[in-house]
């Protein structure tokens, strides 16, 4: 796992784990002021930001489409007409000198085409929109938005085709405002990581669920800062329910810590927000994509034609479907050849572990054998030592028997001898 990896490291994970080399690490018990500290410092600047956007104005224009003589004038929150090479058309109807009613915008500048479409109102898409921006290869479906005075739901589908490979990602959430966070998740079909994320102007809570990877743990709460540095106080819940703790200071471990509980509920609490307000912008996109539907049964006719651009690119969207089903397949053909890979990255990894336990089996049996070895060599020393002992004591006695043996034979004498 990325981040398991980055943050704490190999050789740290089998201390926090295992409290070996040495002994557990120290262990800094937090109160709730400690806590919170960074907390604080982070929404301090954002209130900073806030007050200092008061008073911002959103720039805007009304544009007239290219192809309507009538006037029939679109809202934009960008000031686009005098771009180089910009074109906007309309295909839907007009009202009061506003577009309206169900239509598609679509709009061309030097390098890209972006397409929007929805019912429009006064001039404005309203409610639920489609749009497609071809440069990213980026589909937006949800309600529709202006500006950042209302925060709007959305689920965005990016998909990158390069060299043969293709990259698809998905963003549930709804985007930010002045005085609110944009809150999204990330998935991917070809990552077994899913992401959450809080984001402010000056930092970001971000959450990683990697409860379907072979990792040791299964989500990771952290923040970082504008700088994309993490800072303030991280935790890891492992496969065993269990929260480790540690304080970040721009990308460096500080310290184990231990955190209070209201302290990791509040961290659970922006985790179950985010999941929340990804569940609510699937339901957004289910009515924007009813509402492309209507659009495709009004279009995709025989009948039906436009003059301002080619007609064969302009009715692209009534077989979308082909498209669908060919993405379809290059994901699926994609999966099956991560899934071989993850396999064999798998049993490469299973035939590591098992040549590493063959080899520890293989030096603990040679240590056996040393240390019988040297008992043996022991047993046959004491036996050695055993025997010379024995011919020692043997040739003692033998000695001992010869020196009788002389005695006996040597002639007795019977003299007595008185001494005055």
């Amino acid at each position: 796992m990325k981040n398991l990896k980055y943050i704490l490291g190999a050789t740290s994970i089998s201390i926090v784990l295992s409290g070996c080399l040495g002994g557990q690490p120290s262990l800094a018990n937090l109160n709730q002021e400690e806590a919170y500290k960074y907390d604080r410092m982070y929404f301090q600047q954002y209130n900073q930001i806030k007050n200092q956007m008061a008073n911002y104005k959103q720039p805007s224009e009304w544009i007239q489409p290219k192809n309507k003589k009538e006037d029939c004038k679109i809202y934009s929150t960008e000031k686009k007409s005098t771009k180089s090479a910009y074109e906007l058309y309309w295909d839907g109807e007009c009202k009061n000198g506003y577009a309206f009613g169900l239509g598609r915008q679509i709009e061309n500048s030097l390098y890209n085409t972006n397409e929007t479409i929805a019912y429009f109102e006064d001039g404005k898409a309203i409610e639920y929109c489609v749009s497609y921006d071809k440069l990213k290869g980026q589909t937006i479906e949800g309600e529709c938005g202006y500006g950042y005075d209302k925060p709007n739901l959305f689920v965005i589908t990016s998909v990158n085709e390069k060299n043969g490979d293709i990259n698809i990602d998905y963003q549930f959430g709804s985007n930010g405002t002045i005085n609110t966070p944009k809150i999204y998740m990330v998935s991917s079909p070809f990552s077994d990581v899913t992401r959450y994320f809080m984001s402010y102007p000056n930092f970001t809570y971000a959450i990683d669920d990697t409860s379907n990877e072979n990792s040791v743990s299964k989500l990771m709460f952290y923040s970082y800062n504008e700088q994309k540095m993490h800072n303030g106080y991280e935790i890891m819940v492992t496969t065993e329910n269990e929260h480790i703790s540690f304080e970040m200071d721009n990308n460096r471990r500080l310290r184990f810590v231990k955190l209070p509980d209201d302290y990791i509920k509040s961290r659970y609490a922006i985790y179950d927000d985010i999941r929340a307000k990804s569940a609510l912008a699937i339901e957004a996109q289910e009515k924007a994509l009813f509402i492309k539907e209507k659009y495709k049964n009004k279009i995709c006719k025989d009948n039906v034609s436009v003059n301002f651009m080619d007609n064969n690119e302009y009715k692209n969207i009534c077989n979308e479907d082909k498209y669908f089903t060919n993405l379809k397949t290059k994901i699926n053909e994609k999966l099956e050849r991560l899934g071989r890979e993850k396999e064999l990255r798998l049993a490469q990894e299973n035939e590591q572990r098992l040549i590493k336990a063959r080899e520890s089996e293989v030096i603990a049996l040679h240590r056996q054998a040393e240390a019988s070895e040297r008992a043996n060599s022991q047993a046959a020393l004491n036996n050695v030592n055993n025997m010379l002992q024995n011919m020692r004591t043997n040739t003692q006695m033998q000695m001992l028997n010869n020196n009788l043996m002389m005695y006996n034979l040597m002639p007795k004498r019977h003299d007595v001898y008185i001494y005055k």
